[in-house]
């Protein structure tokens, strides 16, 4: 089960999924964030893998979570688009326990799949990675970004004696570079607005 924004990682984590042979569930969450760009660019991303995988994707759903937080997400919104996010949290595009609320959706639907279609199996992809000090002008990881992350959730999973849950993380410890090589190696499609982050983050590296 994988999480895709239509972003770089998300959609390289989705074709590094797709690339190791699993049949991947892709997942879309609306949680009222700002980046529409990346909304469309999901379809587009949804278009090309089916094109290419087409028997490998075993089901796309989107989530819109809006109504579930209703208030809070709108109060984090405005918190956000004042700046007040950055500066309590010391990061600019913190959203409270994303990740964390993105896997426990995710491994609930994973699971329901798996004892549907009697797979041993649950991957639940995680497009975490390593940020450069200078990538967004922050000097530390989000806490939910991290190995310890990641490494954490794998031992919760492990208490689930009815199905194997497994965290898929392959690039827990990369960099942003990284994920692009794996990006082009992989050989999918990025769209114009990824092509130029990509421009802009080879640049930086240069």
């Amino acid at each position: 089960v994988v999480g895709l924004s239509g972003g770089l990682d998300s959609a390289t984590l989705t074709a590094e999924a797709l690339h190791q042979d699993f049949d991947v569930y892709i997942l879309n969450f609306n949680y009222n964030q700002k980046n529409s760009p990346e909304l469309q660019a999901f379809w587009n991303l949804i278009d090309f893998f089916k094109k290419n995988f087409n028997n490998k994707i075993i089901g796309v759903k989107q989530l819109n979570l809006k109504p579930l937080f209703d208030e809070f997400l709108d109060v984090w919104a405005q918190m956000r688009d004042k700046g007040k996010i950055k500066e309590k949290a010391q990061h600019q595009f913190y959203a409270p326990s994303r990740n964390l609320l993105f896997v426990v959706i995710s491994v609930v639907i994973g699971e329901i799949i798996a004892l549907a279609k009697d797979y041993d199996e649950v991957y639940v992809g995680l497009g975490i990675h390593q940020h450069t000090k200078d990538a967004y002008g922050e000097h530390r990881n989000y806490w939910d970004i991290t190995s310890e992350f990641a490494q954490k959730l794998q031992e919760i999973f492990d208490l689930n004696d009815v199905k194997k849950i497994k965290v898929f993380a392959p690039f827990t410890n990369k960099f942003k570079k990284d994920i692009i090589k794996r990006a082009h190696f992989v050989n999918f499609v990025l769209g114009a607005r990824n092509v130029s982050k990509i421009t802009q983050v080879l640049h930086k590296d240069k």
